[in-house]
């Protein structure tokens, strides 16, 4: 029987290339996700449906408000 892999030289080399590929998509997704995020209409939008009890006169509205925040 023949083995399948006459020496393990690459194998080092193919992992760590494939870890640096991985970090750098994580940058770049990272990078991608905070640019969506700063965009003003992202931001009113998640700012008006997060704070949207606090505006009105309901106080029981607002404790359920700061308990889940």
């Amino acid at each position: 029987m023949r083995p399948v892999m006459r020496s393990g030289t690459g194998q080092a080399t193919l992992e760590y290339a494939l870890v640096m590929f991985a970090l750098l998509a994580s940058i770049v997704a990272m990078g991608a996700l905070v640019a969506f995020l700063r965009e003003p209409a992202v931001f009113e939008s998640a700012y008006a449906g997060s704070a949207h009890v606090l505006m009105e006169d309901d106080p029981l509205g607002r404790m359920q408000d700061m308990a889940v925040f």
